[in-house]
C-alpha cells in the first residue's frame, strides 16, 4: 500500500502487489501512483514500513510497475541511519 499526497493534494490510497525485492529494489504492482508522490511510504499488509516509493510506471491497462527502495537499502546507503534504526517484523 502506498499513502500519497500527489503534488500536496489529498491523501490517496493504492493497494497493490508486491512484486519482488532486487537488491533492495523493490517493485509493485497492480496499484496507481499519481504523479508528485515519490517519497510516499510503501506500506506492508501488516501496516510496517518496507521502503519508499520513487517511481511509478504503470499504463491505464494495469501493465508495468511502480518502484521504490527498501528502508533496509536507505539505511545501507545513509551516513546517519544505522542497521539497528529498522525494527525486525
Amino acid at each position: 500500500m502506498i499513502i500519497q499526497h500527489p503534488r500536496g493534494g489529498p491523501k490517496v490510497v493504492a493497494e497493490g502487489d508486491f512484486l519482488i525485492d532486487c537488491d533492495g529494489q523493490i517493485s509493485y504492482g497492480d496499484l496507481d501512483t499519481l504523479v508528485g508522490s515519490s517519497g510516499a511510504g510503501v506500506i506492508t499488509q501488516h501496516g510496517y514500513l518496507y521502503g519508499v516509493h520513487t517511481d511509478g510506471d504503470c499504463a491505464e491497462d494495469g501493465s508495468g510497475a511502480n518502484t521504490g527502495w527498501s528502508a533496509a537499502r536507505i539505511v545501507e546507503a545513509s551516513a546517519y541511519l544505522q542497521p539497528g534504526d529498522i525494527a525486525t517484523r
